[in-house]
């Protein structure tokens, strides 16, 4: 299943709350006209994200199609020189050298083409933005939370020993406690601490 690489935005235009948090309207009358002007304004919204997201696939064409005019330009000169290369060459100018089969056999070392890859390959540089920005947000990792946890614990234990990655590294590690932190919802990362200290 592909990567959703774009997203509209906002997704519901209607969708607003006209109490705040302790139940008290927002607006005394219009109820109707409120929700009405935020739809539309959702609206205008989402036209934008659209435009948007728009103006960055054709920003990728762009590049692809500047990609193919260059590469279009590389072979022409190359066809050129061959042509060149050709138009000059008369065979009854080359000399043949005589030879048989035990003398080709002989031969150690064989004419090669170096094929080595170096366009038209996946790398960061040549990454689209869309991805670049999958691959920035799937790149913090919870070490810098695990460190933050070390300074408030007392025991002198590292948070990182209690973190496991069950198919990379939990086969590695000898557990002294069961703890599920992949699948325990914890509001804040000091009620850890202190569940952690308690028991």
């Amino acid at each position: 299943m592909p990567f959703v690489q774009r997203v509209v935005s906002p997704k519901f235009l209607s969708r607003v709350s006209l109490h705040d948090d302790e139940g008290k309207p927002k607006i005394k009358d219009g109820e109707l006209e409120a929700v009405t002007n935020f739809t539309l304004s959702s609206a205008l919204r989402q036209l934008a994200s659209v435009v948007l997201i728009a103006n960055d696939i054709f920003e990728g064409l762009n590049k692809q199609l500047e990609d193919v005019t260059e590469r279009t330009g590389r072979l022409r000169v190359r066809l050129n020189s061959v042509e060149e290369r050709v138009n000059s060459y008369d065979p009854k100018m080359v000399t043949v050298p005589e030879g048989d089969l035990t003398v080709f056999s002989a031969r150690c070392h064989h004419f090669t083409a170096p094929q080595a890859l170096t366009t038209g390959l996946f790398t960061p540089a040549s990454r689209p933005e869309p991805v670049r920005r999958l691959y920035a947000n799937a790149a913090p990792t919870p070490v810098r939370v695990m460190r933050a946890l070390d300074r408030h614990r007392a025991d002198g234990t590292r948070s990182s020993k209690y973190f496991s990655v069950t198919p990379v590294l939990g086969a590695n590690r000898k557990w002294k406690q069961g703890i599920d932190i992949e699948t325990r919802v914890v509001s804040h990362p000091l009620a850890l601490i202190a569940r952690e200290t308690n028991q």
